[in-house]
């Protein structure tokens, strides 16, 4: 978002400007308070998913009821080795620079498509522009070199800093300083201390930044400053969140606030603020997520030869005869081998999945147990939805919706008096309309259909260019709806043994400037009788096969450099367990 960059790039972080809201804490979705147990199904005794469904009119409508109608169970995982197989995940060792191999190795792994699988060369080039400290990466966005030292190369992840640097203003809370009224401390003009924010550094890599002085911020980093005596008996309530979300909108973004509108985000008149935020998180823009995700992802999937798509339809989950929406931000994607069809927007898979929840959605005041089970239902929504589309298989969907039915092939007009609407004939002319009939009347429909078609082929053959239907026009058109498959996407289980019935699904959450991921196992029939609604006959064999299971990892700040690079990992290892080659043995993964 250009826009949003131009407008905070006007703000110093060193210049005394109105305060924006306080920041307060913010509560991700850990589903501690929801308790789940699986349960068996029979023909005889099985649920109504469609019908479960149907009846929700709104998010709040979701309850306890849908997860036990999906029999759905999940854990949350400690260490990043637990959501895929360990040995896909790069080792910590590879976190520094590759040394020089005494002997050049003859063997060279490759990935499902014949692509070489990328190493620890590869992954120590993208990983090293991750471990940039954020105020050295804002310096080289901006382009004031100071110092001596060389600045640091951002080539594969500058999308990723550059939507980083703009969500700063709203959510990096490191260097907030609430300056009291002149005159209210005993004439100090000193600031409030700053709690514990979103994206705080480690305090040595702080430390080590600031002592390098390798390049000055984009958003100059005021000095630290050593509250006062005075200044610890600072009004202000303390910043205890580990990452912000204001409770109530910011002001006006000027220079300049009234003091009613000061007084209304809870601070005295005339508080003055320095520091990175312009606002609230509540203003942040709706694409700065989504844009923070994309290029949080584009480095680690280029280097496995796949590419972030968005999603060129609808994404609805089918249940039965029920569709149910849901939201898929973005989709990880395999191009076509071919050139010319990959050029076209051919893709395959798809391999992860990736959800950006509002900044609305989440409460500051703590999610109740409702609340928790709407994000795990959302998160699960998405998960089916790449399940049946992996489940596909190279499968084309067939009809498209209404191919062949009435309302897609009679016309709508029923052949009363009036003629067809929008058709402007007078009362005169419609009762000498009507008086007419017999054989002249299908020479007369014959010969004006011939000259409608005359005179549109004359006015197509005098355009310079092909124009749109007008409204009447394409009202007439019948046709049937869009597909809701992408005529352009090869649906492939992409990382899944061809001989086994369980499919692992992975999807990427975030939530402000956090993200987790997710694993679901499921079984095919699990899908199928979804879809479909059919009991499967016959029953599998394993009595596991209607119990999902679901993983969840931490949540990763964005912000923090530390969880960014365990973020990384964990990405990393997800996309090279995938696109393994198919030849390689698979490993059963402990605890599965």
């Amino acid at each position: 978002n250009q826009t949003g960059s131009l407008i905070a790039s006007r703000y110093d972080p060193e210049q005394e400007r109105a305060a924006p809201a306080l920041p307060r804490e913010i509560f991700l979705p850990r589903h501690r308070s929801v308790q789940l147990q699986a349960a068996s199904w029979t023909a005889e005794s099985h649920p109504d998913v469609a019908r479960s469904f149907s009846n929700v009119r709104k998010p709040s409508d979701i309850g306890e009821e849908h997860l036990k109608t999906l029999n759905l169970s999940w854990t949350q995982v400690e260490k990043i080795e637990q959501i895929c197989n360990s040995p896909s995940i790069p080792p910590v060792e590879w976190l520094g620079p590759p040394q020089p191999a005494s002997t050049p190795s003859t063997h060279s792994p490759r990935l499902s498509d014949g692509r070489t699988a990328p190493q620890h060369r590869d992954f120590h080039g993208r990983i090293k522009e991750f471990q940039v400290p954020n105020s050295t990466a804002y310096s080289v966005l901006s382009r004031k070199a100071q110092g001596g030292a060389p600045a640091p190369r951002l080539s594969h992840s500058r999308r990723f800093w550059e939507a980083l640097d703009e969500s700063a203003y709203y959510w990096d809370t490191t260097q907030d300083h609430y300056i009291p009224p002149r005159g209210e401390l005993d004439g100090s003009h000193e600031a409030s201390p700053p709690g514990s924010t979103v994206g705080a550094e480690d305090s040595s890599t702080e430390a080590t930044a600031q002592a390098s002085d390798i390049h000055p911020q984009k958003k100059q980093k005021p000095s630290p400053v050593t509250p006062s005596p005075s200044a610890t008996q600072s009004p202000f309530p303390p910043l205890t969140a580990l990452n912000s979300n204001a409770s109530t909108p910011s002001g006006p973004s000027s220079g300049t606030t009234s003091h009613q509108a000061v007084a209304a985000r809870g601070l005295p008149r005339g508080t003055m603020y320095t520091g990175y935020r312009i606002s609230s998180p509540t203003e942040v823009p709706m694409n700065a997520l989504p844009a923070l995700i994309r290029g949080f992802m584009e480095p680690i999937a280029w280097a496995h030869g796949l590419s972030v798509t968005t999603p060129r339809r609808a994404p609805v989950v089918k249940l039965g005869s029920v569709l149910w929406p849901v939201r898929l931000t973005h989709g990880i994607y395999r191009p076509d081998t071919d050139r010319v069809r990959a050029r076209a927007g051919w893709i395959k898979g798809p391999i992860i999945g990736v959800r950006c929840a509002d900044a609305g959605e989440n409460q500051t005041d703590g999610l109740s147990s409702k609340e928790e089970i709407l994000e795990l239902v959302r998160d699960f929504g998405v998960l089916l939805l790449l399940a049946q589309e992996r489940a596909r298989e190279k499968d084309w969907e067939g009809k498209r919706p209404g191919e062949g039915m009435w309302w897609t092939t009679t016309p709508r007009w029923g052949g009363g008096p009036g003629g067809e609407m929008g058709e402007g004939l007078s009362d005169e002319e419609i009762k000498n309309g009507a008086t007419e009939a017999g054989a002249g009347a299908a020479n007369n429909e014959k010969s004006s259909s011939d000259a409608k078609a005359a005179e549109k082929q004359k006015k197509s053959q005098s355009a310079a260019e092909r124009r749109k239907l007008a409204a009447l026009e394409a009202w007439k058109t019948l046709r049937p709806s869009q597909p809701y498959w992408d005529i352009k996407t090869v649906y492939e289980a992409i990382g899944k043994p061809d001989e086994k019935d369980w499919d692992e699904v992975y999807l990427l959450s975030a939530v402000h400037s956090h993200i987790s991921i997710l694993r679901l196992r499921v079984h095919r029939a699990y899908v199928a009788f979804l879809t479909s609604g059919q009991f499967p006959n016959p029953v599998p064999e394993d009595p596991d096969w209607c119990r999902p299971t679901l993983k969840r990892t931490q949540w990763f700040d964005m912000f923090n450099m530390v969880e960014r690079i365990e973020a990384v990992r964990a990405t990393w290892g997800v996309l090279s367990w995938l696109t393994r080659s198919r030849e390689d043995s698979d490993v059963e993964m402990k605890g599965t």
